[in-house]
């Protein structure tokens, strides 16, 4: 997976309207970077899918097709048919949600992208749906979309999830489901959901698996009103349902989405909530344990693997300064469980020779920061921490300096 390590401000204050998710969604493609134009395209989807989830008239629908193969290509000629009409004005609300839907769907491909050139290919088989979008939304599906606004989601905004760790849930969800030719329907719950699923879809394509169709829902919500056939599509052809969500506290919003599907004549087994959790838990919430659910425990985060030994010293060895060796890293503090609100961080010392031959230990801090904020640029507090750089969506800095007293304190 390409790591992009620009140092920026972030995507997007906490609420912003489309017509801004979009300048930034397409200023992001123009300059290759995958992450930003995907987080973007998924907000962007967001907006017009919470609206269009509650209009009561809802624009006529093409024939449902069943579960399509997976692939870019299809995804790609898919954009490059509905921007050609985007670009002549001519869509509506509903179509509107399915080219940023697929977009968001195709770029999540590029952030799982291993080399520059995969990235470089996916961005490239968009660019026609991204010029559809220069020229913004046509007024009669503005006026539709006035007020709504995108907020950005917590399980990015406030905790330490990263793509690897959707591609490792999806790992776990195939050593349970081996069968690659059986549809899948990965339903996110927005808002987290509607990042986690078009990401979760890519992992699983990548994976061989054959047809994979990536939506979003809100929990209370109507199911999937602009296609209120596909739930009943994929339980005839024997489909599983993947639901995606943040880490749940009671499995509530989950739940109730599974019900929903029941109700609709799935079996439970049939349907799997897949999410991350806070803790390491054996079983997940008790709400949740008629289905199979697929957990990635809190211990394998990949924050986890980024503020240990291996990884400090492997962050710390690139910020360093041309010439610096970095010899070791020791006196790392305990790393505090994850909570619903919090990044998580720890405080180390690294042991560095300089250009000039000469040793200095380094009291540094190493702290997780939401997917796409790279908060660098701005201005460092007079005669507080030096920022030394973010390496894989983690910033290390120097600590302040602490003089020992005379009782041994500080």
């Amino acid at each position: 997976m390409v790591t992009d390590q620009r140092i920026s401000p972030a995507p997007y204050p906490p609420a912003v309207q489309l017509r801004t998710v979009l300048q930034r969604l397409v200023a992001a493609a123009d300059g290759g970077q995958a992450l930003d134009a995907f987080l973007h395209a998924a907000g962007a989807a967001q907006i017009v899918a919470d609206r269009l989830q509650g209009v009561s008239a809802l624009p006529v629908q093409p024939p449902l097709r069943l579960i399509p193969p997976r692939g870019g290509i299809g995804a790609a000629r898919r954009l490059l048919e509905t921007s050609l009409t985007a670009a002549r004005g001519r869509l509506g609300l509903s179509a509107w949600h399915v080219l940023l839907r697929d977009l968001a769907n195709v770029l999540a491909e590029a952030v799982l992208g291993d080399t520059e050139e995969d990235v470089a290919g996916v961005l490239l088989s968009v660019r026609t749906a991204v010029e559809g979008l220069r020229s913004g939304i046509p007024p009669h599906t503005a006026r539709m979309l006035a007020g709504a606004q995108l907020h950005d989601p917590s399980s990015f905004r406030e905790l330490d999830l990263r793509p690897e760790d959707v591609v490792a849930l999806a790992e776990r969800f195939a050593e349970l489901n081996p069968d690659r030719e059986r549809p899948l329907l990965v339903l996110g719950l927005r808002s987290s959901g509607g990042y986690l699923a078009p990401l979760a879809a890519a992992a699983l394509g990548r994976l061989e698996y054959q047809h994979v169709v990536a939506r979003t829902t809100r929990p209370g919500g109507p199911l999937l009103p602009e296609e209120p056939r596909l739930p009943d599509s994929v339980r005839r052809v024997s489909g599983l349902v993947m639901l995606l969500g943040g880490p749940p506290r009671s499995g509530a919003a989950l739940a109730s989405v599974a019900a929903r599907f029941t109700d609709a004549g799935f079996a439970p087994d049939r349907i799997v909530p897949v999410y991350p959790a806070l803790d390491d838990a054996a079983q997940p919430p008790r709400l949740l344990r008629r289905h199979p659910a697929v957990v990635l425990p809190a211990s394998q985060w990949r924050i986890n693997r980024l503020l240990d030994r291996e990884g400090l010293a492997r962050s710390v060895a690139e910020v360093l300064p041309d010439g610096s060796e970095l010899l070791s890293v020791d006196d790392i503090a305990p790393l505090a469980p994850p909570t619903p609100r919090g990044h998580r961080s720890v405080e180390f010392t690294a042991l560095v020779r300089e250009a000039d031959g000469e040793r200095r230990t380094l009291r540094l801090a190493a702290r997780g920061l939401p997917l796409g904020h790279r908060p660098a640029n701005a201005p460092e507090r007079p005669g507080g921490p030096r920022r030394l750089g973010v390496v894989d969506g983690v910033l290390i800095s120097e600590r302040a300096y602490e003089p020992a007293l005379a009782d041994g304190g500080t």
